[in-house]
């Protein structure tokens, strides 16, 4: 699969165009309310024990009636795969798990600074349907890593997810080293990691961690990585790409 077009690109971007003008006063503000990785570990502990429990009753009762498929509507291409394998067998949950989330469809910035830009009519509704479908194939996140721009926060706000969140200035840097670095810095508890962010830089990532990307990543695309080991040990080329979904339409 082809490598995104400028993999390396570090100059203007169109989902930033604004950004240098507000980067100083929106990271000064984010650090000052929203300490990074201030959150509790045994809460996400105990979501994860939860998610482990709700998992063993729902394979027990698909035991008779085969893998599930993936459900909640988008269009996921040839990396798609149930979260059981063929004859009932399990998918292998011990591995980390990251999601790579780009934010929904925005407004256009005329007039409003970069950061503030909020979310569409389409977008708001591809963001809920991510979610459903994310409920829908188990993959509710322990932890999210979250932009500190508006069209990130409402774009979270939307999946409805249940999980701690951290809202990290870095991710609007939009820079995918310093994603990296965020994303090997996640607690051990948390098993399964939800990104999200901008492009290019997560397109950038899913390339960097998985050695193979999609062509396009437009807004709302999402990507499932497993991962070997630890999240300290998170490396470049490390992580085998699981599943791609893009909203419909």
């Amino acid at each position: 699969m082809a490598a995104p077009a400028q993999p390396r690109q570090r100059t203007a971007l169109s989902d930033n165009s604004n950004h240098h003008r507000n980067h100083a006063t929106t990271k000064t503000a984010a650090i000052a309310s929203e300490g990074r990785f201030e959150r509790s570990k045994n809460l996400i502990a105990q979501r994860a024990a939860r998610r482990a429990e709700a998992m063993q009753r729902s394979h027990a009762a698909l035991d008779d009636g085969g893998p599930p498929r993936p459900e909640g509507g988008g269009h996921c291409n040839e990396h798609s795969r149930p979260a059981r394998a063929e004859g009932g067998e399990k998918y292998n949950q011990t591995m980390p798990t990251l999601i790579v989330l780009r934010h929904a469809k925005a407004v256009a910035g005329l007039g409003i600074p970069d950061i503030d830009r909020t979310l569409n009519d389409r977008g708001r509704r591809d963001a809920a349907a991510t979610g459903e479908w994310l409920r829908a194939n188990d993959l509710a996140p322990d932890l999210v890593l979250c932009s500190t721009a508006a069209r990130t926060r409402e774009t979270l706000a939307l999946l409805d997810v249940d999980a701690e969140v951290s809202f990290e200035s870095g991710i609007y840097d939009n820079d995918a080293d310093e994603l990296l670095d965020l994303v090997g810095r996640s607690p051990d508890d948390a098993g399964r990691v939800l990104l999200v962010g901008h492009n290019p830089s997560v397109h950038q990532l899913v390339h960097d961690l998985a050695g193979e990307s999609p062509d396009a990543f437009p807004t709302c695309a999402l990507a499932v990585i497993d991962l070997p080991g630890a999240w300290p040990d998170v490396r470049p080329g490390l992580g085998t790409l699981r599943t791609v979904r893009t909203p419909k339409g």
